[in-house]
C-alpha cells in the first residue's frame, strides 16, 4: 500500500485514523509492559 493511498483512506474515513491511532498506542503499551516485565524477571 502506498502512502498516498493511505493518506486518502484517512481523509474519507477520520474515525478509522484515530482507532488506528489508538490501536497502535495500546499495542506500543502492551509490549512496553510486557518487555519491562521480562527485564524484571531476569534480574
Amino acid at each position: 500500500m502506498q502512502n498516498s493511498m493511505i493518506l486518502q483512506f484517512i481523509s474519507e474515513h477520520p474515525w478509522y485514523s484515530l482507532f488506528y491511532t489508538i490501536g497502535t498506542y495500546l499495542f506500543f503499551v502492551a509490549s512496553t509492559r510486557h518487555l519491562s516485565k521480562k527485564t524484571r524477571n531476569q534480574t
